[in-house]
């Protein structure tokens, strides 16, 4: 990074109550902290920590829209190329003043586009500091995060909400532990989210919900949530009128139904291995699978077939491999559908009986 002379003056700016003063300090750093293109030095982005800090507290007490979208600018220029450790260091004051701006309830950051970038700030940080953070099992960052993005799910910004739901999958592969801790409150949010009205955040939502329910199986909670929150609303996206989202719950039940119930033989229930914690919930999301097969989307129902052929799921079915003939799906898979409802029927929640009993 090239050198600052005079940084403590510039700090001192920082703290100006005029905000044209601050403006220009900003402005001043930028073009500083900018590499010009084509530069091949790429320098030292290790910058001194007093100025994240600075920067971190305009982020959250600056009135003036400009110059919270400038720190957070310089901020991002600062990460750059700068090694995991000092990320870490760095993000003990960046996470928790950009999680205090996530949401867009009262005392919240009022700009959408901001509130957009402080969670992709916050994701990037994330990535490039994975390799320290996955060493404990506990980490402040991370825990902060996690418990940040409830309120940033409830954005009304759809960017925000999606930016959201793909932060809690990358948490989820990095400190899936943080995720325990605030398993409810986020499939509560994830789970309002599957009706929104936006095809792709119904997608992301979705692929949230399974990384979360798949790293949670230690949750004594996961089944109360599954069984009254997001089995309610599956029914919705077994329906949904967007060919991709209908492709990804398929796909999303495929997962459960090889993740989620850690299927186990016989041999292994008599010394004593426990199945998944979603094994109560198989015949609900075989059912959700069946009424896939007789989509009106041939892509769909191939992909229902798909997740019913793979050997866990195959083992769960009364009867196996299972076949259809997809080219008549309005005839031929709907008879073979109504069958294997019943055969599954007894185990099925009342929500899912009555989805599969329609018309």
């Amino acid at each position: 990074m090239p050198e600052i002379p005079d940084l403590q003056h510039y700090l001192g700016d920082l703290e100006s109550k005029d905000k044209a003063s601050r403006i220009r300090t900003l402005s001043l750093l930028k073009d500083k902290l900018t590499l010009a293109p084509g530069s091949s030095d790429v320098g030292d982005h290790s910058m001194n920590y007093n100025l994240i800090d600075a920067l971190a507290n305009r982020l959250v007490n600056d009135p003036a829209e400009r110059c919270r979208e400038l720190s957070l600018t310089i901020i991002a220029e600062c990460l750059r190329d700068m090694d995991p450790a000092k990320i870490v260091r760095s993000a003990r004051c960046i996470v928790p003043a950009a999680a205090e701006r996530f949401g867009s309830q009262p005392f919240r950051e009022p700009v959408e586009e901001l509130r957009l970038k402080l969670i992709e700030t916050c994701t990037k940080i994330l990535h490039q500091a994975a390799s320290e953070l996955s060493y404990e099992r506990s980490h402040p960052i991370t825990d902060i995060l996690a418990f940040s993005l409830v309120s940033a799910l409830t954005d009304r910004f759809p960017e925000g909400k999606r930016a959201a739901a793909t932060a809690i999958s990358n948490l989820c592969r990095i400190a899936p532990w943080s995720i325990n801790l605030h398993f409810v409150a986020l499939m509560i949010e994830l789970s309002t989210n599957l009706s929104h009205q936006h095809a792709k955040t119904r997608l992301l939502t979705l692929d949230a919900i399974v990384d979360v329910t798949c790293v949670s199986t230690i949750c004594n909670a996961l089944p109360h949530v599954f069984r009254q929150i997001v089995l309610p609303k599956l029914g919705r996206i077994c329906m949904d009128r967007s060919k991709k989202v209908r492709v990804c719950f398929a796909r999303s039940l495929g997962v459960w139904l090889v993740r989620g119930l850690d299927c186990i033989t016989v041999a292994e229930e008599a010394i004593g291995k426990s199945p998944g914690a979603l094994h109560e919930f198989a015949s609900d999301l075989l059912a959700f699978l069946f009424m896939l097969l007789s989509d009106e989307s041939r892509e769909v129902a191939a992909r229902a077939v798909s997740e019913l052929n793979v050997p866990p799921v195959r083992g769960l079915l009364p009867c196996s491999p299972l076949r259809y003939f997809l080219g008549s799906r309005h005839t031929l898979a709907t008879s073979h559908l109504q069958k294997y409802i019943k055969v599954v029927r007894c185990g099925t929640s009342p929500a899912v009986c009555s989805l599969c009993s329609a018309p």
